[in-house]
């Protein structure tokens, strides 16, 4: 059952380290570049969501605001983080750039898998790995926008979920987004 924890499935996260990562071979399939401080080509820039000209003479808390206005009519997860507070997550996924989460669901527990790559963590279900491996689809993606962080203090952070491929609903995400990886100590 993709809600029970076995044993088995703690042997194989065990191994991870033996396969290549599902984010970046994802991108590799979409002859995508993913450095160490940008997104993949297919994610909207900050522009598509924000009027960056316009934010110069703007507060920080300001720009928040409109951040959680302008994503409060999308569906999905989003947030505004300090930079201090993004740079200590930021550092800590580079450290340990795979993390296994224990989601609650209803009838049980489910686990997921995270990986960070560059500013992006993708999450997809142990079961879905086990089954495909390198080929595994991320069923959500949390993208990490770090266009003013110097300027404002500020990163913004969008979650997408995989249209073709939706495990999570809003609800379920929110907490994968709460528990990422790279917030632990």
């Amino acid at each position: 059952s993709q809600r029970s924890i076995t044993q088995g499935s703690f042997e194989s996260v065990l191994a991870l380290s033996s396969y290549p990562s599902f984010v970046i071979r994802q991108a590799q399939r979409t002859h995508e570049h993913i450095g160490p401080t940008e997104l993949p080509e297919h994610v909207a820039l900050l522009g598509n969501f924000l009027e960056l000209p316009l934010l110069g003479d703007l507060s920080s808390k300001e720009i928040e605001s409109l951040w959680h206005e302008r994503m409060s009519q999308e569906d999905g997860v989003a947030a505004a983080i300090p930079s201090d507070i993004y740079t200590m997550m930021h550092r800590r996924g580079i450290e340990c750039p795979l993390f296994l989460h224990v989601l609650p669901r209803d009838d049980g527990f489910e686990l997921y898998l995270s990986q960070i790559s560059g500013h992006q963590v993708g999450f997809t279900s142990l079961i879905e790995y086990q089954s495909h491996q390198e080929n595994a689809r991320a069923s959500l993606s949390l993208n990490y926008y770090t266009e003013l962080q110097r300027s404002k203090g500020l990163v913004f952070m969008k979650g997408e979920f995989d249209t073709d491929f939706v495990v999570l609903d809003p609800s379920y995400a929110c907490l994968l987004a709460c528990y990422s990886p790279s917030q632990h100590a």
